[in-house]
């Protein structure tokens, strides 16, 4: 009966193990740092000069890699800290991004891809924005050549074997536009993130290894997956003044266009019909928390917003 017992409690621990993979110990170890970089991040955003927003995103950044440090912190979903968070639908990997304003009404994103590791310890890679000398539709770049963006969504598509990672993001240009961003994510033989593929055909643009819409600074541009069509759907913009020239002048108009996942490319299509709201939430993380556990144990009852599907696997 003792050994029965003692091979229940032992079963009753495991299976606590696996639903819970963060420790107790860990547990407030991260809680006490979300509430500082909950702080941080308010001040990284909101802080009045220039000088002071920097120096908490140096703190922010250094106190955000100490806590990623903790064991397991790839399952502890910092809800209260104010930076957009999306994890790969494979749970295999989450990318943390931010902004800071720096001068004028210019900003400077920076991001994180923290990957899943099988004992828990940390795998980090920073990501470097360097946009200001990186071309936007053709290059492909690696880490420190990052097209920065505040990613809200993230797909997942395959192609002969390979794993393409579609992010959505949302990006404050300049003092007169913004753009919205269809940015591809891959891995290389090392396993290291490769950013761009040529996996775009665009009607009237050919072949690209990215995708943006610039448009005017005070307009509302609607960018998200629309799973009942299976397609990224966008705003069609036009020049509200005439001066095609002028992307600071280009607002929606009525009109919507999108990719739809063909034969191993995002394929343009010109017109789309679309009744349905797309989400206008940049900023938001599209899954709270990680689908499966450390063991591969899909979590049951997590809240998530609706998956997008996974595109023809051609």
């Amino acid at each position: 009966m003792k050994k029965y017992l003692f091979f229940l409690i032992t079963i009753i621990f495991a299976i606590q193990a696996i639903a819970q993979p963060i420790a107790k110990a860990d547990l407030k170890i991260l809680q006490k740092k979300q509430d500082t970089l909950s702080i941080l991040s308010w001040r990284t955003a909101n802080e009045a000069l220039p000088a002071l927003r920097l120096i908490s995103d140096s703190v922010f950044t250094r106190v955000l890699v100490r806590a990623l440090k903790t064991k397991n912190s790839f399952y502890f979903p910092f809800d209260s800290v104010q930076i957009a968070k999306v994890y790969a639908p494979d749970s295999t990997f989450r990318v943390f991004t931010w902004e800071i304003k720096t001068t004028g009404n210019r900003y400077r994103q920076k991001g994180v891809i923290q990957y899943k590791t099988a004992d828990g310890n940390l795998r980090l890679t920073p990501l470097i924005d360097n946009s200001d000398f990186v071309e936007g539709y053709n290059t492909i770049g690696d880490a420190k050549n990052w097209t920065g963006a505040l990613y809200y969504n993230i797909l997942l598509n395959e192609n002969a074997g390979k794993k393409y990672y579609t992010l959505l993001g949302f990006d404050n240009n300049s003092e007169e536009s913004n753009k919205k961003w269809i940015e591809v994510l891959t891995f290389d033989e090392n396993n290291l993130p490769v950013f761009g593929a040529p996996i775009f055909a665009h009607k009237t643009k050919g072949d690209l290894n990215r995708y943006h819409i610039e448009y005017k600074k005070e307009a509302r541009l609607k960018l998200n997956w629309d799973e009942e069509q299976d397609m990224i759907i966008f705003d069609h913009t036009s020049s509200e003044s005439g001066f095609v020239n002028q992307r600071k002048t280009f607002v929606p108009d009525g009109d919507y266009e999108g990719f739809k996942w063909e034969n191993g490319k995002w394929v343009h299509q010109e017109k789309v019909m679309c009744n349905c709201p797309l989400s206008n939430k940049e900023n938001k993380e599209q899954v709270t928390k990680p689908i499966f556990d450390a063991n591969g144990n899909r979590i049951e009852n997590i809240p998530q917003a609706p998956a997008p599907r996974k595109g023809n696997n051609n």
